[in-house]
């Protein structure tokens, strides 16, 4: 999606929005929230390129991002955020980057996949609703004691 947006003086600047999984980041400025990561968008088989301030990104997460594109004379072709929103991941792989991100203890990559192929697309609907649910996975009894599955619950952007 594109808007032409006129700024000051007689140049058009171009618009645009983008949504994907944030894959890493690259740079993180704590001061002013800057941050240049990598994004993976739906049918482009290469990582963006994101710079701007984003309040604490997180791998795994889904971002819808509104910008524009420009090309730095050092990196290249990059998407300059002007505005950026988390949404829940829709899909298996979605959910699966975004709960073995590290974003909560005792959750890493491989015991994502066991949650979310239990689960599946319900996933995230379990963890808020009902948590019991996930000592039904294959080897998270150790969450369980010590208050982790509690965590999966307060998960940033996790229904409420």
């Amino acid at each position: 999606m594109r808007h032409n947006r006129q700024s000051s003086g007689t140049s058009i600047r171009e618009y645009s929005s983008i949504e994907g999984i944030l894959e890493r980041i690259v740079y993180f400025n704590e001061e002013n929230n800057y941050t240049v990561a990598r994004l993976q968008v739906a049918r482009n088989p290469e990582l963006v390129t994101i710079v701007g301030s984003m309040p604490c990104p997180n791998p795994g997460e889904t971002l819808r991002l509104k910008g524009e594109w420009i090309v730095d004379a050092k990196f290249g072709r990059q998407f300059r955020v002007e505005s950026c929103l988390s949404v829940l991941p829709a899909t298996l792989t979605g959910i699966q980057k975004y709960l073995g991100s590290g974003l909560v203890k005792g959750i890493g990559p491989i015991m994502a996949k066991r949650i979310v192929a239990m689960f599946g697309l319900e996933t995230l609907d379990v963890i808020e609703g009902q948590s019991e649910r996930l000592l039904e996975v294959d080897g998270i009894g150790h969450l369980a004691d010590t208050g982790g599955h509690s965590q999966l619950r307060r998960v940033p952007g996790a229904p409420a």
